[in-house]
């Protein structure tokens, strides 16, 4: 998210040339190693956060956005491993719940009445993701370095 691991998207790109089943290999470890980031954000929904209107079916375009449940946000919650050019990032924990995402940045650029009601529950936008990622970020990222080093290791083996 904020914290900075170099050589990441260099080594996926890398290992995908190299062998693709190291490269899906690479993709399982990212994801275990991200699992304290995940569990912290699934342990911080609870019924008491979300208001109570959003129980409420709500679509918007023919898409459905509500209800929010606790449980389909906890589900909604992945890491992703991506090495296009268009991202930042190379690894991501992102929300694919609709209303989960809704509830985490409602009122970040824009003060709208959403933004409030969720905010009057205690909680600023980016409520649950964010907070996760600060709880566990030295424990994953120092993770993350050492598994870039051993692809980096790996790497230098098969082409040297």
């Amino acid at each position: 998210m904020s914290e900075i691991v170099y050589g990441v998207k260099e080594s996926a790109k890398a290992l995908r040339r190299i062998d693709p089943e190291l490269r899906k290999e690479f993709d399982r470890k990212v994801r275990e190693i991200a699992s304290p980031i995940i569990d912290q954000a699934k342990s911080n929904y609870s019924e008491h956060i979300i208001p109570s209107g959003t129980r409420r079916v709500w679509s918007q375009n023919g898409r459905k956005l509500f209800p929010f449940t606790v449980s389909k946000a906890r589900q909604g919650i992945r890491t992703k491993v991506d090495t296009s050019n268009r991202n930042r990032s190379a690894i991501s924990v992102i929300q694919l719940n609709p209303a989960a995402a809704i509830f985490e940045f409602a009122g970040v650029a824009t003060d709208n009445s959403l933004g409030r009601a969720f905010t009057a529950k205690g909680r600023r936008p980016a409520r649950v993701m964010w907070p996760a990622f600060y709880a566990k970020q030295d424990q994953v990222t120092g993770r993350i370095e050492d598994l870039v080093v051993e692809v980096e290791q790996l790497i230098e083996r098969e082409l040297g």
